[in-house]
């Protein structure tokens, strides 16, 4: 396993207090990468209330864990979706909808990959299948970016749903520094 373990902080008083939930979620990590394991989570409740968490990992694919109540999470485990071992995004579009951006990338050492190209998907099954899987942006500076610490432009997105129910993603990080993606959700339906 990994080095890092992902908990979280949770609340029953409305954020008076907050207390560490005595999970630790954790990943394997091959031993020629740093052995950083499960990193970076994001958490997004589900309609049926449970909560949902995804994180990266270094072994070529996001992982998951899923929560009732916020204290107690299910081991965690991987999901269908490649990653190049880098942050994630995740935001509800409205009832039905999650949207995700996440490098669906490989990266590999000393060579273009990893946090170069973010891509979106939507699903309309609560993240049990997706749809979508298009590059909705590629780092200006393409090879050009920070080769030696894998930082890209396209790497860490933030999104947040617009009044008019666009989604603004800033992302970014490195040399190519931060850059900011408005995006259409309805494109992510488009067949061509």
């Amino acid at each position: 396993m990994g080095r890092f373990s992902s908990t979280v902080l949770y609340s029953d008083d409305g954020g008076n207090t907050w207390l560490q939930s005595s999970a630790e979620l954790k990943a394997p990590a091959p031993d020629w990468h740093g052995l950083f394991g499960a990193v970076e989570p994001v958490v997004l409740e589900l309609s049926d209330g449970r909560v949902w968490m995804l994180f990266r990992t270094q072994i070529g694919r996001l992982y998951e864990s899923f929560s009732e109540d916020g204290i107690n999470w299910s081991p965690a485990r991987a999901t269908r979706l490649l990653s190049s071992d880098s942050p994630l995004g995740l935001v509800r579009l409205d009832e039905k909808k999650i949207a995700l951006f996440w490098n669906s990338c490989r990266q590999f050492p000393n060579a273009y990959g990893g946090q170069h190209v973010l891509h979106a998907a939507i699903s309309e099954d609560e993240g049990g299948s997706c749809r979508g899987m298009r590059e909705a942006f590629r780092d200006p500076l393409g090879a050009q970016a920070d080769s030696v610490s894998g930082a890209r432009g396209a790497g860490s997105p933030f999104p947040v749903v617009t009044p008019e129910g666009k989604v603004f993603i800033a992302l970014g990080h490195g040399a190519s520094g931060v850059s900011g993606v408005l995006l259409d959700p309805a494109w992510l339906y488009e067949t061509r």
